[in-house]
């Protein structure tokens, strides 16, 4: 009997030893990225689901580098809300809504679900369209944000909290699979590359393990270029730009002082004569 207790003793304390990796995603990445990567680690996984989620952050860490900030913002937001919109089968909005009742309802649920970040996320953005669709009469003919929000809200009154968590997982899940997909192919068919999943990993950039110490930064990567903010100041999408601002000069370093004549200039004292070479 004691030789057992010690055994769990012993058993215990090397689970406890044995901790899971942790990443921290970096911050500039898009926001729901952030929060989906973050929640998915929360989530309670499987020796397999754990080995494959560390398949992805590391092809991830090599190829978010091969591919431009907005190729990179515009593949995961994409297949992110592509995912979201086909998981479930939609349910039709109700024709008479009661948006107070739908408010207390909503907020009532979602305060007892207890969410995720990528979860607390994902009901936010409903809750805003829908919201957004009550006040202003003009999108009331937006089916689409509608039938998500109430599909997803039956979700919230049916389920129960580990039921949700279990769902959430199994989405965040098939968006991972559907960026690393989407991914893969922009690569392949952008650059003609190959990624090779295998490939040693020196410094990372975009997934850190968080027991690892960062080195402080002297010089500034050229991998994070690609990661500044998306805004309308540092990324313009075709179309976007009025035409009048494409005409506006720009600022040039131009030397506006002309050059003082040379002194000791002599001027020729004839010119040569022009010659017609083109033929009759």
């Amino acid at each position: 009997m004691i030789k057992k207790i010690y055994f769990l003793i012993f058993l215990f304390s090397f689970i406890g030893l044995a901790e899971t990796k942790s990443y921290k995603v970096h911050k500039d990445l898009p926001l729901e990225f952030v929060y989906l990567i973050k929640s998915y680690q929360n989530y309670s996984l499987n020796k397999a689901e754990e080995e494959t989620f560390k398949k992805n952050i590391d092809f991830f860490e090599i190829t978010f580098p091969e591919t431009t900030k907005s190729d990179l913002y515009n593949i995961i937001k994409s297949q992110t809300y592509k995912t979201i919109i086909n998981f479930l089968t939609l349910e039709n909005a109700p024709k008479n809504i009661d948006p107070d009742k739908v408010d207390s309802t909503f907020l009532k649920k979602v305060k007892n679900a207890n969410l995720q970040p990528f979860s607390e996320w994902l009901f936010s953005a409903f809750y805003k369209d829908f919201k957004n669709i009550v006040e202003d009469k003009s999108l009331a003919n937006k089916r689409l944000p509608l039938n998500l929000f109430f599909t997803w809200l039956e979700i919230l009154e049916n389920k129960t909290p580990s039921e949700i968590q279990s769902l959430m997982k199994n989405l965040s899940k098939r968006i991972l699979i559907n960026i690393k997909k989407r991914l893969n192919d922009f690569i392949l068919f952008s650059n003609f590359k190959v990624i090779d999943s295998s490939k040693k990993i020196d410094k990372r950039v975009f997934f850190i393990i968080e027991n690892e110490k960062v080195e402080k930064k002297v010089k500034k990567s050229k991998i994070l270029e690609i990661l500044a903010p998306v805004s309308e100041d540092s990324l313009i999408l075709p179309g976007i730009l009025k035409q009048k601002e494409e005409w506006l000069p720009k600022e040039e370093n131009i030397n506006i002082t002309p050059p003082k004549p040379d002194p000791n200039y002599i001027p020729p004292k004839s010119l040569p004569s022009p010659v017609n070479d083109w033929g009759d």
